[in-house]
């Protein structure tokens, strides 16, 4: 029998961005019966550009400044919050946030610790390994967002699967479809100079190394060749300091790349796209193609991580090596030559992710993974 009493879960990062966790979770939690599952958010930054986004759809959160690289002064704080606002589960996403978080939650008596696993993680050096190894102790459990995570955790960490449970990530498939009106896609089309005969190949992605937007940009003027109407847009913040826009002038191909930078309105950049692209070298499970499919457009994307779990090469896109750029020129110029093909593709992606991908499967999958940890917690503890 259920508790009457809802659980009260918090989840932990740490992150001054708008990134896949923090969009997600804007999603996720609104949509949480609160008579069943109390949620929250503590982010350990004290400027945020989520905190508008979380203020705009009535998301409850805790600001919690983190002094010093390591954020190890912040341990008491969280653990007085935690003990304080008598939280029963924290799920905690990334390095840092995990480090501090697992030691708060233990301190102040949080019942079960989850660690959200997002990535595959293969850039961590040895330093990351140990720090993360070092607080696993205070681990119950870990959700990945992609079996390739879990065969990561297993493979590096040892970890048995008992303690792994897969989670994939959700959309509101209801709010990420296309318009049946035509003329809505050419109207967000003018916005950014484009017309019906562009083929408009968009990549949503904070601008980084490990996006492998450098890829991308190196493909192009090859793919400009083949298809003279092809356009680029890259929407995202630039944490490559304009490297990316610097060597789009060097190739001659700034009049067909377009660098949007953050924008809240995707659905109505996805509106205006025919393919969705993510050269990234490595991933969990991306949000963005997620939502991209879902608005019925085909991807290229590269053979990392999760990104096979949800992408289907010819089937709903095409997957490629990361870091080739001659086979990502190939399934870009592929991409260009049939619109019929684009179309039955993205069909074919719509409907994968209203199959897997819908946020209200995610919901009960993780609610039913919370109750089941917290009722095995407090039969140890009889």
């Amino acid at each position: 029998m259920e508790s009457a009493v809802p659980l009260r879960v918090f989840h932990i990062l740490s992150n001054p961005f708008i990134g896949g966790i923090e969009q997600l979770l804007s999603d996720l939690i609104p949509r949480f019966d609160p008579a069943r599952c109390d949620m929250r958010i503590v982010n350990m930054r004290s400027e945020s550009m989520a905190y508008d986004l979380w203020n705009q759809v009535g998301i409850r959160y805790h600001k919690l400044e983190t002094p010093g690289k390591l954020l190890l002064g912040s341990v008491i704080g969280l653990a007085r919050l935690l003990r304080r606002e008598k939280v029963d589960i924290v799920e905690i996403y990334g390095l840092r946030a995990n480090i501090i978080g697992r030691l708060a939650a233990k301190t102040a008596g949080v019942p079960v610790v989850i660690t959200g696993v997002l990535s595959t993680d293969d850039w961590r050096k040895w330093y990351h390994v140990w720090l993360d190894r070092a607080t696993n102790w205070a681990v119950t459990g870990w959700i990945p967002n992609a079996y390739a995570c879990e065969r990561s955790l297993m493979e590096r960490e040892g970890y048995t699967a008992e303690r792994i449970h897969v989670i994939y990530d959700g959309i509101d498939v209801s709010y990420w479809t296309r318009n049946p009106d035509p003329s809505v896609r050419s109207r967000f089309r003018k916005n950014w100079g484009y017309n019906e005969d562009n083929i408009v190949f968009v990549t949503v992605a904070n601008l980084r190394l490990d996006k492998g937007v450098q890829f991308l940009i190196e493909a192009i003027p090859a793919v400009l060749q083949e298809c003279a109407q092809a356009r680029f847009l890259l929407v995202g913040i630039d944490l490559m300091a304009g490297r990316l826009q610097d060597r789009c002038k060097q190739l001659g191909i700034e009049h067909a790349v377009a660098f949007a930078g953050f924008r809240r309105d995707i659905r109505n950049i996805y509106e205006a796209a025919d393919v969705a692209v993510l050269p990234s070298l490595r991933e969990g499970l991306p949000i963005c193609l997620i939502e991209a499919m879902s608005m019925e457009l085909p991807v290229v994307a590269t053979w990392v991580s999760g990104t096979p779990e949800l992408v289907s090469d010819g089937d709903t896109g095409v997957l490629v090596p990361p870091g080739d750029v001659k086979v990502l020129t190939k399934a870009l110029i592929t991409m260009t030559s049939s619109a019929e093909q684009r179309g039955q593709m993205g069909q074919a992606a719509r409907n994968r992710v209203c199959t897997m991908f819908a946020i209200d499967r995610m919901i009960e999958e993780l609610l039913d993974y919370y109750q089941r940890q917290f009722r095995s917690v407090r039969r140890k503890d009889f």
